[in-house]
């Protein structure tokens, strides 16, 4: 039986208030959608069963393991238009739905970067900026700085801070100290010669970022500034080039269609109006949505404090799969280079997301 329309559910603040609206619509069924995994430090499956409960919503979860990653993983890049780290839970969550019989599907998506969802993000990226000005307000203290990263244990972690202290001071320079994954040097090492000189010659990340995010020319003077700042930064960046995308395709890879009604552009609009301390008033992160949707969530949901994204226990997952050398891509890649990224992720010295990001580049580079 084809149910139509229903909703991703991770347990998460965004797409339980996007069901509980749904079920303030409507009387009728609101099939559920949601990915369990035996990993239980990463399973959101009581607050997602909670919130199904709480609206009497016909819930569907499928558990994900490691050997259903690798198993569709050619699939998976096969669906990609472009590389990209993300999308993988959306394929699966996806793939969820249309076994429920869906064929539409709404989607918590953009709540994080509406609202300031992210802590790391949202309160690092100020930080940032208050760091690199101390270092930069002594004589010859941002290479005193750099000169101390370069000799610490932890330096290929604090590559990008090293990167942001030569360069000059501003929330573009900061937020991608946060939020990218390698620093320019790291990638310089990570590519040959010829593949570096030609893609630095027409890229400059600083400015594809200030070109989205920055507005009317505003001069940002405080935190406050720069929190409605980060947040554009989000939605012009990471959530329309990557989010949007990556949904779309693996959602389409299903055959299903994926809405996102917090990214409605009224509700985007208002929002973006309003000033940044309502929506940092209050504990717990995204205060002002979650007292908007007080009385459409359970108590678990609402009084909910910690921050867990919709992600997937790659950091445990890409060690049971064998590492990419790069040689087969031996004219864009640095294979020594490929082959040190993945085993300081074997040592518990580099996040999951900078080899899977390599691993993505070479499938898709591959299957392209």
């Amino acid at each position: 039986m084809v149910k139509s329309l229903g909703a991703f559910l991770s347990g998460g603040l965004d797409p339980s208030g996007v069901v509980g609206l749904m079920r303030a619509s409507t009387s009728g069924p609101i099939p559920t959608c949601s990915m369990i995994f035996e990993e239980q430090e990463y399973s959101e499956a009581s607050y997602a069963r909670a919130m199904a409960d709480s609206v009497g919503a016909e819930h569907f979860e499928l558990v994900i393991t490691a050997a259903d990653l690798k198993g569709e993983l050619d699939n998976i890049f096969a669906a990609m238009d472009q590389p990209s780290i993300d999308g993988v839970n959306t394929y699966f969550v996806s793939q969820t739905a249309k076994q429920a019989g869906l064929t539409v599907a709404l989607s918590g998506l953009g709540g994080d970067e509406l609202f300031g969802g992210y802590p790391n993000t949202f309160s690092g990226v100020p930080q940032m900026m208050r760091s690199l000005r101390r270092a930069q307000s002594e004589p010859g203290g941002a290479m005193l700085a750099s000169t101390a990263i370069g000799l610490s244990p932890h330096k290929h972690r604090l590559a990008r801070v090293q990167d942001a202290l030569g360069r000059a001071i501003s929330p573009s320079s900061a937020y991608l100290t946060r939020r990218g994954l390698f620093s320019t040097e790291q990638v310089k090492q990570l590519v040959t010669p010829e593949i570096w000189e030609e893609g630095s010659r027409y890229f400059d990340a600083v400015s594809h970022v200030a070109s989205r995010a920055d507005y009317n020319g505003s001069v940002i003077r405080d935190d406050v500034d720069l929190f409605e700042w980060t947040s554009r930064a989000e939605l012009s960046t990471y959530t329309h080039h990557q989010l949007l995308r990556d949904t779309d395709i693996m959602s389409m890879a299903h055959s299903l269609e994926v809405r996102v009604p917090l990214l409605d552009h009224l509700l985007v609009e208002r929002v973006l109006r309003l000033p940044s301390h309502l929506k940092k008033r209050g504990e717990g992160p995204k205060p002002l949505l979650n007292a908007a949707l007080g009385d459409v969530l359970p108590d678990v949901i609402r009084e909910r404090r910690d921050k867990q994204g919709f992600t997937f226990p790659f950091d445990l997952w890409l060690k049971k799969f064998p590492p990419m050398s790069g040689d087969d891509l031996s004219s864009v890649l640095n294979v020594r280079s490929v082959q040190n990224l993945w085993k300081a992720h074997e040592d518990a010295k580099m996040h999951w997301s900078r080899p899977w990001a390599v691993a993505a580049l070479q499938a898709w580079m591959n299957q392209n």
